[in-house]
């Protein structure tokens, strides 16, 4: 779960876009609320970005059928599986230097 003091360490920061689209998956966000977290933030999901069209279908369609977790996972292995970066997999991935 997301904390108040994780937001403000996240605000104060500035997680990486990868960090909060993992942050989006384990609240179970839908598309829209996403968008608005990502915004107040500072990002946007866009339309024309591959990883960001994916989270946002996943988070209309698929995030109350599995465990947050698995979700995660599941979204990872189609990333890999097209080449796009996989969310909160790598070294620096949580906030940004």
């Amino acid at each position: 779960m997301l904390s108040e003091r994780m937001f403000r360490a996240y605000r104060r920061t500035g997680a990486t876009k990868q960090a909060l689209l993992a942050v989006c998956v384990f609240l179970s966000l839908g598309s829209a609320e996403a968008d608005a977290f990502l915004s107040s933030l500072g990002w946007r999901l866009s339309p024309s970005l591959a990883q960001d069209c994916i989270v946002a279908w996943f988070l209309d369609h698929r995030r109350h059928e599995h465990s947050r977790t698995a979700v995660l996972d599941e979204l990872n292995e189609l990333f890999g599986s097209l080449g796009i970066p996989r969310l909160m997999t790598q070294t620096g991935n949580f906030f940004s230097p």
